[in-house]
């Protein structure tokens, strides 16, 4: 309290000093004042991890009732608007609107966990249980082929069609994409020194922090989705309970500035070009009474805004609704398939398009299960369990014993215990058999992954069995490894109602128990396969196909055919290469069994020269240095494995004229190699002139060193005199 005091106080006395920040924001910011691009996002950075509240994971859930509270005292769903939650409607997870969990918006798998991230209520949102689960941890994107949507289409799932990426993706209602885009920059801002470890493939390690698809499309989102009234609301709450804002909010328009077209303006904490928005300057997309779906013979359909004194327009036609569609005024009747789209306006503002697809079928004609099959159909997540042992690496002793909390109500076990987020389940004397809540089954195959670890020395068998009919699992035996999670797969084959029995020698951890249905029909996946590009070695790496194209699935690479990812493969060396690839496909649509490309890099062209010389008769051979054409990225011949060697015939005594420096015999791997002579010159000495071992040119007079004429040809070697040149015979 007497800290709390102490900050207020300060705050007080600086905000008498100096401008105010938005929001009531005072002098929060001031600290990045005048700083540009990357420098001001690390400054952002600075300041939002400087003096924090982490209020936990449990304390989300109270903090909710200040950040994500509607209007009339429900609970803010932010991936469905057909549920209507009090703040206790939590964990039902067999349908949209049977409870509400907190969902990560960055999938708390790819941090591993860690804290701060896993309770930061910045990206910590409420959601529906079962629409969160349906995204599990797929990136946001926007949804081409849609492959699951929840009710009035609000959140869909299915391929990606934005620019960059083609795997599967969650695509959140319009009215929030803004929000998210804005949850982002903050993530990347306030974690910068972490964001590049996360898994997901959509952070970087170095600036700016996103992938540029992702950065791209959460940049036209922001925009497209400006800063509203709810937003501002909450972040004020934020600081509320986290001592902390997202100053993206604070600023519309900040990203700009740290990524986009104002990176080279200072930024003003209390002179921003932009400012904060009205908090009456946003028009809500309207609802439907009715989630799209299949109905029999017809459907009555109310729209509604919660914007106050908004008029709605509507189409039945799949058009966009605009101000010259049907002006709506009472509730709609549907006899035939109908695509229904509708906005609201107000004072010449216009909301996002909401859009239903209802589909009418005759009498009888009713599908018994009008979802959409295969997906997420159960998920436990254990998270709420909070004491320790097992995801803090400790495996015995007086650990794991807290109070069982579970995200799914029905579990019945011997010896429940709370782990680190985690449970534990058995006793000294028991065994830790426990029974999962009732899983509905309604494809013909289906896939059981769950983490589990033996507690201290107990034994390692698990086996595993369905309780029900209709159903079997294959394998139904598992062998835990002491002190360490394992990850394990089974296959559900059949449909029904059904119960999992988890059945160990004694003790044991189990986390993350998970089943996802397959399609009862899946199609054969059309593939455009990667093809090879033409390389040549640039001391670089370089991507090494040209992007494969998957219709109903996600094109994935590897260079080892074990390891996949969807990253293109990059060689550096000039060698051959082998790339596998695959698609994984969607719900739809099957798997396809790996291929490959053959892919060359050539080696580059190098030209090595013998270079240019010139001496004089009787003068000592140069040295010869050899010249090089064609290294790439800086190198040298440094990079050669063998150097070459430069000869020549020429020696000193060699006649004048023109003598051939000939290199051969270098060696590189990323090189091929060609060779050019080079040319050693050799002049006329004055007054010397050299013949090695051709004393016969030597014809007309000749005397030795000291003058005695000879009479015949030198017999032996030496220096003589000869038309008064001197002459070395050798």
């Amino acid at each position: 309290m007497k800290r709390s005091l102490f900050i207020g106080a300060l705050l007080m006395a600086l905000t008498t000093v100096w401008a105010q920040g938005p929001n009531g924001s005072g002098t929060y910011y001031k600290y990045a004042n005048g700083k540009k691009g990357k420098e001001l996002k690390s400054a952002l950075s600075t300041i939002l991890n400087s003096g924090t509240h982490n209020i936990g994971y449990d304390g989300l859930i109270t903090a909710y009732e200040k950040t994500d509270k509607r209007a009339d005292g429900k609970l803010r769903d932010w991936y469905s608007n057909a549920t209507n939650y009090s703040f206790t409607d939590r964990n039902g997870n067999n349908a949209e609107g049977a409870g509400w969990n907190r969902e990560h918006t960055v999938p708390q798998s790819w941090f591993s966990k860690a804290s701060p991230m896993k309770s930061d209520i910045v990206h910590v949102l409420p959601t529906d249980c079962y629409v969160n689960n349906r995204r599990s941890s797929y990136p946001f994107g926007e949804v081409g082929s849609v492959e699951w949507s929840s009710k009035n289409s609000y959140s869909k799932l299915g391929s990606c069609k934005t620019s960059g990426y083609s795997g599967k993706v969650f695509e959140p209602n319009d009215e929030i994409k803004g929000d998210i885009a804005r949850i982002y920059f903050y993530m990347i801002t306030r974690y910068e020194d972490r964001c590049g470890n996360w898994s997901g493939g959509v952070f970087t390690k170095t600036y700016p922090g996103l992938v540029s698809w992702t950065l791209n499309m959460m940049m036209r989102w922001s925009k497209q989705d400006p800063v509203d009234a709810r937003e501002i609301a909450r972040n004020n709450a934020v600081q509320e309970t986290q001592w902390n804002r997202n100053p993206f909010v604070d600023y519309p328009g900040l990203e700009e500035y740290t990524w986009g077209s104002k990176m080279d303006q200072a930024f003003s904490y209390d002179n921003f070009e932009g400012g904060a928005i009205p908090v009456d300057d946003y028009v809500y997309s309207p609802t439907f009474s009715q989630p799209d779906g299949t109905y029999e013979k017809s459907v009555e359909v109310a729209i509604t805004t919660t914007t106050d004194g908004a008029t709605i327009y509507y189409t039945t036609d799949g058009s966009d609704a605009t101000t010259s569609s049907t002006r709506y005024n009472s509730p709609i009747t549907l006899t035939t398939t109908t695509t229904l789209k509708a906005i609201a306006v107000k004072d010449g503002k216009t909301s996002y398009q909401a859009t239903a697809i209802y589909t009418i079928v005759g009498e009888g004609e009713l599908p018994e299960n009008p979802e959409s099959a295969g997906g997420e159909v159960f998920y436990e997540s254990f998270d709420d369990c909070a004491s320790t042992g097992g995801n803090d690496n400790i495996w015995s002793g007086q650990n794991a014993d807290g109070t069982f909390e579970s995200d799914n109500d029905g579990w019945t076990y011997v010896g429940g215990y709370s782990g680190n987020q985690c449970a534990r389940f058995g006793s000294g004397s028991k065994s830790g058999e426990v029974t999962s809540p009732e899983i509905t089954l309604t494809t013909s195959t289906s896939t059981l992954t769950f983490n589990a670890a033996p507690f201290g020395s107990d034994g390692t068998s698990l086996a595993v069995s369905v309780v029900g009919t209709g159903v079997t699992i294959s394998p139904s035996s598992f062998t835990m490894k002491k002190e360490k999670w394992t990850t394990f797969t089974a296959t559900l084959t059949g449909t029904g109602t059904i119960r999992l029995k988890f059945t160990p020698v004694k003790r044991f951890f189990l986390d993350e128990v998970r089943v996802v249905e397959s399609n009862i029909e899946s199609s054969a996946t059309v593939v455009t396969a990667p093809t090879e590009k033409t390389l040549t070695y640039t001391g670089s790496a370089q991507q090494l196909v040209n992007t494969g194209v998957a219709s109903g699935g996600t094109m994935q690479y590897s260079l080892d055919g074990t390891t996949y990812s969807t990253s293109i493969p990059t060689g550096t060396n000039a060698e051959s290469y082998t790339v596998y690839y695959k698609v994984v496909g969607d719900a739809s649509h099957s798997d396809t069994t790996p291929a490959t490309v053959s892919v060359t890099i050539e080696k580059a062209p190098l030209t090595i020269s013998g270079g240019t010389y010139t001496m004089k008769q009787g003068e000592e051979l140069p040295e010869f240095v050899a010249t090089y054409e064609g290294f790439v990225n800086n190198e040298t011949e440094e990079v050669l494995t063998t150097k070459p060697m430069l000869t020549t015939t020429a020696t000193s005594a060699s006649e004048p004229g023109e003598y051939a420096v000939t290199v051969s015999g270098a060696e590189a791997q990323n090189y091929n190699i060609t060779y050019e002579a080079g040319t050693l010159t050799i002049t006329e000495a004055t007054g010397i002139r050299t013949n090695v071992n051709d004393s016969d040119k030597v014809n007309d007079s000749r005397y030795t060193i000291d003058g005695r004429k000879l009479l015949g040809k030198p017999t032996q070697k030496g220096i003589y005199i000869h038309n008064g040149i001197k002459v070395v015979i050798k």
